[in-house]
């Protein structure tokens, strides 16, 4: 990995959620069923990486094509991960799939971007089990990249 600054963890969230940060190569988790009634299991993962030194967490914004029902799960679910990341001591930055895909040169229709993220991912020296962890490691790549203001609020 080229950037100098490994600060971010990211979270690809859903109700299947992708996780991952640098430290010292890529370190990628995956859950099945993330709901706000579960999100407590993603608190060991953000403890790891704040042992690691990770002390920002960008969580993929809702995208606002999806149906009500699951933009108000999604904002609920990044509303409670805000929440814990936050006790955590991390510093919470949310980011459109748009932007980190348009940075990385992912494009074309929804089966090609998700493609284009597992090639990239796989390119950037992660071995993402999953599109979920693919999508994590790319929007981790572009923020500890400079594609995310550390101070901007």
């Amino acid at each position: 990995m080229s950037c100098m600054n490994y600060s971010f963890i990211a979270f690809d969230l859903a109700t299947k959620t992708g996780v991952a940060y640098y430290s010292n190569g890529w370190v990628t988790h995956s859950y099945k069923s993330v709901t706000i009634d579960t999100i407590e299991q993603l608190r060991p993962v953000i403890c790891e990486a704040r042992k690691a030194g990770i002390d920002m967490a960008v969580i993929e914004d809702c995208y606002l094509g999806c149906g009500v029902r699951a933009l108000k799960m999604l904002a609920g679910l990044a509303g409670g991960l805000s929440v814990m990341l936050k006790q955590e001591g991390m510093a919470v930055k949310t980011c459109l799939a748009q932007q980190w895909q348009s940075n990385l040169r992912i494009c074309g229709q929804r089966t090609e971007r998700k493609h284009g993220a597992m090639v990239t991912a796989k390119r950037l020296g992660a071995d993402p089990k999953n599109q979920d962890e693919a999508d994590a490691v790319c929007m981790c790549y572009y923020a500890n990249c400079g594609g995310l203001d550390r101070h901007e609020h």
